[in-house]
């Protein structure tokens, strides 16, 4: 089912550009290897991530990566997720709430702590849902 924000059409390039602008200049940041907008079913939206990774399977596990971490947590606080930490050897996942429907996933190399990019993540989140 589409989304009304994402139907193809004159109004959607000039946001795909200004969101489009705004990963490139987190991906400018040392340290971070790509990020993506994907909707919490699991579709890309945007992004700008590492040669060879498949965008279609990176928002799909990305979905259900969040999707797990609330269910994990729904006993205890049936809210979404603010923010989704996963670290593994070489890199670290942050996903960040981006609304109702979006999230923002950026991968770090592993020497990046992420608190030190939470703020500038939310801030972007928030900027996504005001362009969409």
């Amino acid at each position: 089912m589409a989304r009304p924000h994402m139907q193809p059409g004159p109004t959607m390039i000039p946001k795909q550009e200004a969101l489009s602008s705004r990963l490139s200049d987190l991906n400018a940041t040392k340290g971070v290897r790509g990020s993506a907008v994907v909707t919490r079913d699991g579709l890309p939206l945007i992004g700008a991530l590492p040669h060879g990774t498949n965008p279609e399977t990176f928002a799909a596990m990305v979905a259900t990566t969040v999707g797990a971490a609330e269910t994990a947590a729904a006993e205890m606080d049936p809210t979404s997720a603010k923010t989704v930490t996963v670290t593994f050897e070489r890199i670290t996942l942050v996903v960040v709430d981006a609304g109702p429907e979006l999230v923002l996933a950026t991968v770090l190399e592993s020497d990046v702590a992420p608190d030190t990019l939470l703020d500038r993540l939310h801030g972007l989140a928030k900027e996504v849902q005001e362009i969409l």
